[in-house]
């Protein structure tokens, strides 16, 4: 009996013992391809992880230069700015003495209105006494023009009348030769009777 139960007792142990070999096996085996595994995506992974880095390398290299180029162009940008500051500046100086000028100016042209409306003014005035004067000057001209027809017409009656006058002188100097020779005749006459 007791050499069954060591017997069976070994055949387990023994059974026990494949057993743990072969799961010692099948672990080496795993651990192998493990390692195998490992090395060759370790490998690969190492070579990416350095492609990787040297593009990672080379976008530092690029992105430094391009800080260093925006830094240029921020110190040309600030310069400019304080280019432009200045120059603001001076066209608010400039502003300021032209809005001075400006209100002096508007200040001029409501006094030049002033004076222009005062002359405006003043020739409104003078052309009303203008047409005043020549509805005037056009009565005294017709005025005129009559008082010269009339004038005209009674140079033209005087000269008729001068005419008359001589032709009448003219009769009575022949009336009068008449009368006096008709005088020196009744006179011989009277001496002829005496």
């Amino acid at each position: 009996h007791e050499v069954d139960g060591a017997k069976e007792a070994l055949d387990e142990e023994a059974a026990s013992r494949g057993n743990v070999l072969r799961q010692v096996s099948k672990a080496e085996g795993d651990a192998a391809l493990w390692r195998a595994k490992y090395e060759t995506e370790a490998v690969a992974k190492a070579e990416e992880l350095e492609m990787t880095k040297m593009k990672l390398v080379a976008r530092l290299t690029e992105a430094e230069g391009t800080i260093s180029n925006l830094n240029a162009k921020l110190a040309q940008v600030d310069k400019a700015k304080g280019k432009l500051s200045a120059e603001l500046e001076a066209v608010m100086g400039n502003l300021d003495q032209a809005q001075v000028m400006n209100a002096a100016m508007e200040r001029k042209a409501k006094q030049f209105d002033k004076v222009i409306g005062e002359w405006k003014a003043k020739v409104d005035s003078l052309s009303h006494d203008l047409d005043i004067s020549q509805k005037e000057t056009r009565n005294a001209s017709s005025e005129l023009f009559k008082v010269k027809s009339a004038y005209e017409e009674t140079v033209l009656q005087l000269e008729e009348v001068r005419r008359e006058n001589k032709t009448l002188s003219n009769e009575i100097k022949d009336i009068m030769d008449q009368i006096s020779e008709g005088g020196r005749s009744i006179h011989e006459i009277d001496k002829i009777r005496k």
